[in-house]
């Protein structure tokens, strides 16, 4: 029978594990010092899964967290670094790496993750999908960037999704926001309020000051500005509108004009 000598990487692992489990399983007294320190402040955290991990759940941590599957603390400074899921119940300050990047409360930094998910964001999400619950001020990279709150930054994506107010960038295959302040670049974009310029196949807005460019250009209400298009609808207008076929169906020099029609 042969000796195979074990390889580096699997001591290594053996010895976390034993760690981690030693000190996951502590003595009685050690459990009462535990629970004086409750919501302490620990400089490292290491875990496999769940609450198999150095320190409980109500701890936060400023420093490093590391895990092999899932771990779970309050709020998280410094470098996280996970595999299936980081999740932090507070706010996440520094760097946060993993498969699903989970933050229940504000983000300030980076979140990297097939999943990316914060209340609030000063900093950058990027993953396939990222979910902000608030307000962000900063930047957005995936194929689904979705903010409930308001948003001052670039979002670029397949889905852009704001549902307050967007200042600054949206680029994408489709882009959404409760209104516009800035530049919407994409296939099609929609804004209850533009303040600025869509440029893409087909825009549309509830009311709009700025510019439409694009194959089919939609507004309610165009407070003033310019529409340049093939297709130009407005309900009212103060601007005019350059294309094929302009169409202002209350106030315009005529409802329907090739080429221009205006209101002034």
């Amino acid at each position: 029978m042969t000796f195979r000598r074990p390889r580096r990487a699997e001591v290594l692992l053996a010895l976390a594990a034993s760690l981690t489990l030693a000190l996951s399983t502590v003595s009685p007294a050690r459990a009462d010092a535990d629970a004086l320190a409750e919501g302490t402040v620990r400089p490292i955290q290491l875990s496999l899964v769940g609450p198999v991990q150095l320190f409980p759940e109500e701890d936060s941590i400023k420093g490093l967290r590391l895990s092999l599957i899932t771990t779970v603390n309050q709020d998280v400074t410094g470098l996280d670094v996970g595999g299936f899921l980081v999740r932090n119940e507070g706010d996440m300050t520094g760097v946060q790496l993993g498969i699903m990047s989970w933050g229940e409360g504000r983000l300030d930094g980076f979140q990297l993750g097939l999943l990316s998910r914060a209340d609030a964001v000063r900093g950058a999400q990027v993953g396939v999908t990222n979910l902000a619950f608030s307000d962000v001020r900063g930047v957005g990279l995936g194929l689904l960037n979705y903010v409930r709150g308001d948003f001052v930054g670039g979002q670029a994506g397949i889905l852009n999704d704001a549902g307050g107010e967007v200042r600054g960038l949206q680029a994408g295959l489709t882009n959404a926001a409760g209104s516009a302040i800035g530049l919407q670049i994409a296939a099609t974009s929609q804004s209850e309020r533009l303040h600025g310029l869509q440029l893409g196949a087909f825009n549309y807005a509830e009311t709009a000051r700025g510019l439409q460019l694009g194959v089919v250009n939609v507004a309610d209400d165009f407070e003033s500005g310019v529409q340049l298009g093939v297709f130009n609808i407005s309900n009212t207008m103060r601007g005019i509108q350059f294309g094929l076929v302009n169409i202002i169906e209350v106030g315009g020099w005529s409802v329907a004009l090739p080429l221009v029609n205006g209101s002034f």
